[in-house]
């Protein structure tokens, strides 16, 4: 807990000051823990790009691939396979972009965490 749960009253300070910065605190915490839950979700969206992006470059090539082994008799094989491979050189160069755009998030969410650590630690938050 707080100290703001265990301060005495505050003087000549009408009651009302003391329940409002009680409301404050109370907000203000629920702020911090919507901050850390929105980190963790960042992760998580952030993995799930790179993963989609990926698998998408992949069924691209598959396409590529299954146009390369198509009949002779079809000329529209040759055209598609090449559709294919640009397809997915653009997904694997926006994965690429968005990794090297994104190198540092890691370490940004480390120091979220410490902050979470901060916020759900009861004798954290009782010392500051």
């Amino acid at each position: 807990m707080s100290w703001i749960w265990y301060s005495s009253h505050l003087g000549d300070v009408p009651g009302g000051i003391e329940e409002c910065l009680q409301i404050e605190w109370c907000k203000t915490r629920a702020r911090a823990h919507r901050w850390c839950e929105e980190c963790k979700l960042l992760k998580a969206e952030m993995d799930r790009v790179k993963c989609t992006l990926k698998h998408n470059a992949n069924l691209w090539l598959s396409h590529a691939k299954s146009a390369a082994e198509g009949t002779a008799l079809n000329n529209t094989d040759e055209g598609a396979g090449a559709y294919a491979k640009c397809q997915a050189a653009i997904r694997t160069l926006i994965r690429l972009s968005f990794e090297e755009k994104w190198q540092y998030v890691g370490q940004w969410l480390e120091l979220s965490e410490i902050g979470e650590t901060s916020v759900g630690n009861k004798d954290v938050l009782a010392t500051g």
